[in-house]
């Protein structure tokens, strides 16, 4: 039997700088011109799509940071390697490829496998944040950047049935579907709300969280 690995990743948007930076490269619709009218647009609409993109920079390893790392071997209690600036990135990361490293060691690349829930991207995240570092990442994310085969569990993807991401169904309504609890005061897009008011614990906690309840739903469907 391969050596089971569950994985989850929490990261959040980029430096407030960021923002600055959206708000000068968007403008109003090229058919407002009155000064009054541009107001209305950025109260009602601007503002609100610049908040939104630069939320969605956490979705980019070349403009997040990485806050924590949550991870099970096997049946062990879930660990979440942690850091809360840009500099804890590369110590988040050397400690979680190390554990990697260990891992592989003892068994083999071929004896692991991953599990998670938007494995995909938990995986490419990692392993371009080990580029920007200028870190070597373990075989098994050099594999799967070159598009190799290798043994690995989605189970958003397992659920649908399918390959496609757009067919994913979320960690939560499968872990509702099979009345598995969710014991979290967070959800996904509430992270980043909850680290600017320092609610840093409440993020870990979120973490470790899904990877138990991702460990749960694969031991009911496998």
């Amino acid at each position: 039997m391969p050596e089971l690995l569950f994985l989850d990743i929490e990261t959040r948007p980029g430096p407030e700088s960021l923002r600055d930076e959206i708000k000068s490269n968007l403008a109003p619709p090229a058919t407002m011109s009155k000064p009054e009218t541009i107001k209305k647009w950025w109260e009602e609409k601007g503002e609100a799509e610049v908040e939104d993109r630069f939320r969605s920079t956490a979705l980019s390893a070349a403009t997040a940071r990485l806050l924590c790392i949550g991870y099970a071997i096997d049946a062990g209690d879930p660990i979440v390697i942690h850091g809360n600036d840009r500099e804890g990135e590369e110590v988040i990361l050397g400690d979680f490829f190390k554990m990697m490293d260990d891992l592989m060691g003892k068994c083999g690349c071929f004896d692991i496998r991953i599990v998670g829930d938007n494995l995909g991207f938990d995986l490419k995240f990692l392993y371009q944040k080990a580029c920007i570092w200028g870190m070597k990442p373990p075989i098994m994310f050099l594999r799967e950047w070159n598009k190799h085969q290798w043994d690995r569990c989605d189970i958003g993807l397992k659920w649908a049935g399918s390959q496609q991401l757009k067919d994913r169904v979320s960690l939560k309504k499968i872990a509702g579907a099979l009345g598995i609890p969710c014991k979290t005061k967070l959800e996904g897009r509430q992270v980043y709300d909850a680290f600017m008011k320092g609610g840093h614990a409440d993020i870990y906690d979120y973490c470790s969280e899904d990877v138990r309840v991702i460990r749960e739903v694969w031991g009911r469907l496998f």
